[in-house]
């Protein structure tokens, strides 16, 4: 499992998404999932899913 940390983040509907850092400087934009509105620099563990693409989601570790 990855963790990392909310650089920024944005809200489209009821859907939140944003830029996460990992290992060492790697960025990754995907969907968050949280119980209240995420904050920048909160821990998030990854998942990744493959369809057709990968679709990486975040799920905020400290609500």
């Amino acid at each position: 499992m990855k963790y990392g940390k909310i650089l920024e983040f944005s809200k489209k509907d009821s859907t939140y998404f944003g830029l996460v850092e990992i290992d060492n400087g790697i960025r990754v934009l995907g969907e968050i999932s949280s119980t209240s509105i995420p904050e920048i620099g909160q821990s998030v563990r990854m998942n990744v899913s493959f369809n057709s693409k990968p679709k990486y989601s975040f799920i905020v570790e400290n609500n």
